[in-house]
């Protein structure tokens, strides 16, 4: 079991559309047989503190794991890298013009009218889901580096979509 790689210590096969339910069953199953209590009860008495630190140590990367793995942009990132290691940081640095147009979506988040907030919110969230897709597509046709610089991209658009729900909720509306 890898401690590195979070498919393999779940034993999952590696995927962006990975199943949620055979996630946390994965997940609950291997976390059960992991546990650090049900080791110190078999280990109690002996001298052995290594097979004690190798059982938590495992128990910490299966709950890592999870975490990773339920994030679908974690996740995302976690196949980017087993692609192309180098991916994310190569592509780091974004176009201008994409720079200019997410400046000019954050400057109307923080000037939009609560009452066109939901309009807006719908926008927001529809370009999240696109680049979702673009992450996707690019994933499937193995090109870590357009995936990689998807990604990116989100990151301004989940941020911006995270800012006007604070926004929304600040002000008593509903998303």
């Amino acid at each position: 079991m890898s401690h590195h790689d979070p498919f393999a210590t779940l034993g999952l096969r590696p995927a962006l559309d990975l199943d949620l339910q055979e996630l946390e069953s994965s997940y609950l199953t291997r976390s059960r047989e992991a546990h650090p209590d049900r080791w110190s009860a078999e280990l109690r008495g002996s001298d052995d503190a290594a097979q004690l630190a190798e059982a938590l140590a495992l128990s910490a990367a299966i709950n890592d794991a999870y975490r990773a793995l339920k994030d679908r942009w974690s996740r995302a990132g976690i196949l980017i890298d087993r692609l192309d290691a180098g991916a994310r940081d190569a592509t780091r640095t974004l176009s201008p013009a994409f720079l200019i147009d997410a400046m000019e979506l954050a400057e109307s988040v923080a000037e939009v009218d609560v009452g066109a907030a939901p309009s807006l919110r719908d926008a927001i969230a529809g370009r999240v889901e696109e680049v979702f897709r673009a992450v996707a597509t690019a994933l499937d046709a193995g090109d870590a580096r357009a995936a990689a610089i998807a990604l990116h991209q989100s990151q301004y658009f989940r941020k911006a979509l995270a800012d006007l729900d604070a926004r929304i909720l600040a002000s008593g509306e509903s998303a």
